[in-house]
């Protein structure tokens, strides 16, 4: 019980914190798409955190390259890229959920 405390206070420091230096756009982005696509593709723990990873680096690296080559602002462009990722996973999921075969055999 005291553990859980020390966590929700924790956890609450650290986002207040991210927020005053990223933006509350940005903080929840990633908090909120990476997980969110994860749970779209695979249903075991190694692979949604390999996809957490994966659409993480991905929209960070497209959000600073669009920034950096077009003028634009870090934050909404990484922030614009996560949300690209998440409307691209939620249609193929969607029209073709055979094509991103990430579930385990267990799950089915």
């Amino acid at each position: 019980m005291v553990w859980d405390f020390i966590f929700y206070v924790l956890l609450g420091v650290v986002i207040m914190l991210s927020v005053q230096v990223g933006g509350i756009v940005v903080v929840f982005s990633y908090l909120i798409i990476p997980a969110t696509i994860s749970a779209t593709l695979a249903s075991t723990l190694g692979l949604q955190i390999t996809v957490v990873w994966i659409s993480t680096v991905l929209a960070s690296l497209g959000g600073l390259l669009f920034a950096y080559y077009l003028d634009f602002s870090i934050g909404p462009a990484i922030a614009l890229f996560l949300g690209f990722e998440l409307v691209i996973t939620s249609l193929t999921a969607r029209f073709w959920p055979g094509i991103l075969n990430l579930q385990s055999k267990k799950a089915e």
